[in-house]
């Protein structure tokens, strides 16, 4: 039997109020035994810290920091600086885990000695279903995965749902004031980790929200989605010059997923759509072919 490490739970909140409790009950149930939750509420206005405040007595090592709303980066960032553990999990405050979550991911990097792991995930919207239904487990490479994030395939470009070695964080910080930081950061984390191990069996569950920040209707803040991208493929292509094809389809993709918010758009941002309809036209044949 191998020694089990802290690991600690980082959970970045704002107004999370329905469903903090389900996330912070399923962590609860963890069979890993040596763990600590660090819970950063980012100036919610809602009864998210009453209710994360009640656990500081049915959790053992529970820290809750509140702090004045400055974004979820800003957030992660102190979730880190309070951090103890040899090894780091992001959940999302409106998200739930498998009991096994911490044991099944630490056991694949003791048992395939990798500094990082990742599961597949559920994703609960109107209907159930797999995030990847046609993935084995197994140990990839830095290469291998940062072009599996290019074509939307594991390890997923999403913080959330892997374990970390802590020393992958020494001197990377989020970007604070910028959303969509999981893209902007992920290909760091993947090139220092150098191999990662993947299970093919989901471990967490990804709750579907219209008004997460990802998602909902057009806003300024959708354009930073296209500077993280493109930081993304600047710090894969100074590693991987050879995923360039890969990198295009990538920025292809970003900006369809921007232009479907301005089909019906407000005459000030017509010409963003125009540019951003040039964008995919001029390199559509590399992403077809």
């Amino acid at each position: 039997r191998y020694d089990m490490p802290l690991i600690s739970v980082l959970i970045p909140i704002y107004n999370v109020e329905p469903y903090i409790r389900e996330c912070l009950e399923s962590v609860l149930r963890q069979t890993y035994p040596n763990f600590e939750v660090v819970v950063v509420d980012d100036g919610s206005t809602d009864k998210s810290p009453q209710i994360c405040k009640e656990y500081l007595k049915k959790i053992k090592n529970f820290s809750f920091i509140e702090k004045e709303n400055k974004g979820v980066s800003s957030a992660r960032n102190r979730c880190i600086q309070e951090a103890h553990g040899e090894y780091y999990t992001f959940i999302d405050g409106d998200d739930v885990v498998e009991k096994t979550y911490l044991s099944e991911l630490f056991a694949l990097c003791h048992e395939k000695n990798v500094p990082l792991s990742a599961c597949n995930h559920w994703i609960e919207g109107k209907q159930k279903r797999k995030r990847f239904t046609h993935t084995s487990s197994q140990v990839i490479t830095a290469y291998q995965a940062c072009r599996n994030v290019l074509y939307h395939n594991i390890p997923d470009i999403s913080l959330w749902g892997k374990l970390y070695a802590a020393k992958l964080f020494t001197e990377l910080k989020f970007p604070e004031g910028q959303i969509y930081e999981d893209t902007y950061c992920i290909a760091e984390l993947l090139l220092r980790a150098k191999l990662i191990a993947y299970t093919s069996t989901p471990l967490y569950h990804y709750r579907l929200r219209a008004q997460s920040i990802s998602r909902g209707s057009f806003g300024k803040e959708k354009l930073e989605f296209l500077l993280a991208v493109e930081h993304l493929c600047e710090i894969i292509l100074e590693k991987f010059p050879q995923l360039y094809s890969g990198c295009i389809r990538r920025k292809v993709h970003a900006a369809l997923s921007v232009r479907r918010y301005l089909v019906n758009c407000k005459s000030e941002n017509k010409d963003l759509r125009f540019d951003l309809e040039k964008m995919v036209k001029k390199n559509a044949w590399r992403v077809l072919i």
